[in-house]
């Protein structure tokens, strides 16, 4: 298992446009376990223009991690979109999502 809490978030976002979907794909995830609000602009693109699913998820899920008012407008704003992937995604982000504005699974504002 490896220890996040150790890794620089700034030298990971560069591997966001990695060739390798699998490494797009772990560090989504990490960036998410860290909750780095510097990493939502470029999640949301992955959530968005990644040709493979298993990245668009995680990064959806890593947006979630990170929560915030950004975030949920931008999740609010992939439930528009036509590719029903990208709205799964959200929808399931949404979830895991935390702020002001949102919702525990519960229903009950936090």
């Amino acid at each position: 298992m490896i220890n996040v809490t150790n890794l620089n978030a700034d030298l990971l976002l560069g591997f966001l446009d990695d060739s390798d979907r699998e490494t797009r794909n772990k560090i989504a995830w990490i960036l998410g376990e860290l909750q780095t609000p510097k990493a939502i602009d470029s999640l949301y693109y992955l959530l968005r223009e990644d040709k493979y699913q298993e990245v668009k998820e995680k990064a959806a899920i890593a947006l979630g991690k990170i929560g915030g008012g950004k975030v949920l407008d931008l999740l609010k704003e992939a439930l528009k979109e036509d590719d029903w992937f990208i709205r799964k995604c959200a929808t399931s982000a949404l979830g895991y999502s935390k702020g002001d504005r949102c919702f525990s699974r519960t229903g009950s504002r936090r």
